[in-house]
C-alpha cells in the first residue's frame, strides 16, 4: 500500500523541555496510559502463549512516541512483563514518531536502567505508522497511545476544495454531513492502512 504524500509532511508535537513543549504538558495522557497497564500485561501473555519460554529476541514497537516522559511508560511496562514470562536474550524497541519529532529530546529521556542494560537495544524509527515501517516478522508487539486518532492527512475532499468546513480544522458541530463524512472515510481509509501495514 502506498502511503499518502501528505503523510510524508510531518505534524509534530512541541519538541524540547520548555514551558510549551508536548513533554511539560502531557500529564493527562500518563494517567490515562496508567489504566492501560492490566491491558498491555494481558497482550504480552497472550503473545508469550505462542512463543517459545526462550526466545533469541522480542521486538517491541512504540507508534506515535512523541516525546517527554511519557515515552517509555508503556515499553517499560511491556518489556517488565515479557521478562516476567520468558527468558528472551534480547529484547528490541523502536520508537517510532513522525521525522520531525524531536527524537534528541527522546534519547535524553531514556532511563538509565534501559539504557545500560546490554540485553535492550532501543532504536529511533521515523516515519509514519500509516505505512510500513519494519521488516516482516520483525514485531511481536506494537503500542500506539495518543496517536492513532491523528489523520494521514486531510480528506482529499477539503483539500481539492469540492468541500469547505469554514471556521473548523476538523469535523465539528458546525461541519456540513458532506464534511463528516469525508473525515470519516478518512478515517477508514488511514485505520485500514495502519492495520495492513501491521498484517506483516
Amino acid at each position: 500500500m502506498v502511503l499518502p504524500v501528505s503523510a510524508r509532511h510531518s505534524v509534530h508535537m512541541n519538541g524540547g523541555e520548555g514551558i510549551t513543549s508536548y513533554g511539560r504538558n502531557s500529564t493527562p495522557q500518563r494517567r490515562a496510559q496508567e489504566k492501560l497497564v492490566p491491558l498491555l500485561e494481558a497482550a504480552v501473555a497472550d503473545m508469550l502463549r505462542e512463543t517459545p519460554n526462550h526466545t533469541r529476541s522480542i521486538g517491541i514497537a512504540d507508534l506515535g512516541c512523541s516525546s517527554g516522559p511519557n515515552i517509555m511508560f508503556l515499553v517499560s511496562t511491556a518489556i517488565g512483563a515479557v521478562r516476567r514470562r520468558c527468558s528472551a536474550d534480547d529484547v528490541r524497541v523502536y520508537l517510532n514518531d513522525l521525522p520531525d519529532n524531536d527524537f534528541n529530546t527522546v534519547f535524553r529521556q531514556l532511563p538509565e536502567s534501559l539504557l545500560w542494560d546490554a540485553n535492550i537495544f532501543i532504536f529511533g524509527a521515523p516515519g509514519s505508522f500509516f505505512g510500513r515501517l519494519f521488516p516482516a516478522g520483525s514485531l511481536h508487539l506494537a503500542i500506539s497511545s495518543f496517536s492513532l486518532h491523528w489523520f494521514s492527512q486531510v480528506p482529499q475532499d477539503l483539500l481539492d476544495g469540492k468541500l469547505v468546513n469554514r471556521g473548523n480544522i476538523c469535523a465539528g458541530r458546525t461541519s456540513s454531513p458532506a464534511v463528516n463524512e469525508a473525515y470519516a472515510r478518512q478515517f477508514c481509509t488511514d485505520l485500514t492502512m495502519f492495520l495492513s501495514s501491521r498484517a506483516c
